[in-house]
């Protein structure tokens, strides 16, 4: 069924075809479509995807960010190349993670942003983190978000993502399309009666910040701070406040008496701490996005000291390989193409405890793979093992000895298999599909120097995705023409500025001409 929504997109898509090709009539245009659908869709491919086919045929390049500035209560968790104009609302420090994908270390931010219709938490990724502190961001300021990709968060609210292509600027006043400064935002504790998020609260500070540990369910300690603001009405009235991980020096420092203004709270109603008399009462809780806006300047020069800090060194973001390991069993769930020089295979692994490894063959070691099929329960003795990157080698022959164990606790291939509209980021799975166009093949440039790549639209009833097979694996994807039936098998699903893509892997495999 199409939305609303979907068909804006669509006829925000078909003007830019337009344009391009002023040449193609708009009926020929929604003509070739239907011929598009009838011959390659199944019965599946959306008016969009054939567009989008249609557009490539003709050397047409389509692209959502075309589309006008939207507003925070207009996003919705599939939209892509969004721009929107916001204020700023408060900042947390940037953190470093590792990847899933090669384990490499990435740099992310939070920034929470706010217009007349809504407050949205936005995600910065690696260069993009450090772009709010090192341009001198400050609460209330007015910014332009580009090219961004919305995403459901784990709370369940939206979340906006600014990636690699993305862009982020502050806007000077008089480009500023709303009047709606933090301060207007401002309520005291008199006015806060219920559960509320993304609050700004004034008061004054009633003796002094206090500093305590937590522990963690996973055992180890964090830290809170806790404080009482008090009313601007009612001298014996206040509210204690719980700023949770957040290590801005300035929390500390707040004198008894002072009159601050907190930004991004959340009200929260609980029983009172010793109270047994189970009456209710209402605190405060922030996080480490918490600001005091008087001490934005103070605050601002901790987040570039912080950021300053951050350790990306790749020594420390892999787990030191292993030798002389214990062997241990596991199910070969899919076995690769020897390489083009016939000196390694890949395979991939599954054990007791769900962890799939990409095991390494080479020398003697390839030769077990000529006993071995897909779903054999073997014994495995690698030589190492890269328990972060569940990448295993093996050398020596006999590395992979089938036995003849059923091992019903070890998943079987069969648990790979899924849908398009299921897939997840990070995951390996395998489809069935049918291509949508013709296989392309082009060399792209890498860090690496030119590299071949083989790229494929496929679908399946529930929806369609690219295909992406690089260097000697893209001849796997040639000349594969528009309407093939196919398996493709353990392949490893990707995500890239908020879309989902899947790539061959060197243990993938692929079953053409299904009957």
């Amino acid at each position: 069924m199409t939305t609303q929504s979907d068909q804006q997109k669509f006829e925000s898509l078909l003007s830019q075809f337009s344009k391009q090709k002023p040449e193609v009539s708009r009926d020929e245009i929604l003509a070739l479509i239907a011929e598009k659908k009838g011959k390659v869709g199944g019965g599946y491919l959306t008016d969009q995807g054939a567009l989008f086919l249609v557009a490539s045929d003709m050397g047409v390049a389509l692209n959502y960010a075309a589309q006008n500035s939207v507003k925070l209560s207009d996003l919705n968790p599939e939209i892509q190349d969004v721009n929107i104009e916001a204020r700023v609302m408060s900042l947390s420090p940037v953190r470093t993670f590792i990847r899933k994908s090669d384990s490499k270390p990435g740099l992310l931010s939070r920034l929470f942003i706010y217009d007349e219709t809504g407050v949205v938490g936005v995600s910065l990724w690696d260069a993009k983190a450090l772009l709010p502190a090192s341009s001198d961001f400050a609460p209330g300021d007015s910014i332009k978000i580009t090219n961004a990709y919305v995403r459901a968060g784990l709370d369940g609210g939206l979340v906006l993502n600014v990636g690699e292509k993305g862009g982020l600027s502050k806007l000077d006043s008089t480009q500023s399309s709303d009047d709606l400064p933090l301060e207007k935002r401002a309520v005291t504790i008199d006015t806060i009666t219920d559960q509320g998020k993304f609050l700004v609260v004034k008061g004054k500070v009633k003796g002094r910040p206090r500093q305590s540990s937590f522990g963690r369910p996973d055992g180890s300690s964090g830290t809170l701070v806790s404080l009482s603001i008090g009313s601007e009405l009612d001298a014996n009235k206040e509210m204690r406040v719980v700023i949770w991980e957040n290590s801005n020096p300035v929390l500390l420092n707040l004198s008894d008496g002072e009159r601050i203004t907190l930004v991004n709270v959340r009200s929260k109603v609980g029983r009172a701490f010793g109270d047994s008399t189970g009456a209710e009462t209402i605190e405060l809780h922030g996080d480490e996005s918490t600001t005091v806006l008087e001490y934005w300047q103070e605050t601002l020069h901790w987040l570039k000291k912080s950021s300053s800090s951050l350790d990306l060194s790749p020594t420390h973001t892999r787990a030191p390989q292993r030798s002389d390991l214990t062997p241990f069993i596991c199910r070969v769930l899919s076995i690769g193409a020897r390489s083009q020089d016939a000196t390694s295979v890949r395979l991939l692994l599954c054990d007791s405890q769900k962890r799939k490894f990409s095991a390494t063959l080479t020398k003697g070691a390839i030769d077990d793979c000529a006993l071995l099929k897909t779903d054999d329960v073997v014994v495995c003795k690698p030589e190492s093992v890269d328990y972060l990157g569940l990448k295993l080698s093996c050398t020596k022959k006999g590395s992979l000895s089938k036995v003849g164990a059923r091992r019903p606790d070890i998943p079987t291939s069969s648990t790979l298999e899924t849908t398009i509209e299921k897939l997840s980021e990070g995951s390996i799975v395998s489809l069935e599909v049918m291509s949508l166009s013709e296989s392309v093949s082009r060399e792209v440039q890498t860090k690496d120097g030119l590299v071949r790549r083989t790229e494929l639209s496929v679908g399946d009833p529930t929806g369609e995705i690219r295909l992406y097979a690089w260097r000697e694996l893209s001849k796997l994807l040639d000349k594969i023409p528009a309407g093939q039936r196919m398996w493709i098998r353990a392949v490893e699903v990707q995500i890239h500025e908020g879309r989902k893509f899947l790539n061959f892997r060197n243990y993938s495999q692929l079953e053409r001409n299904l009957s």
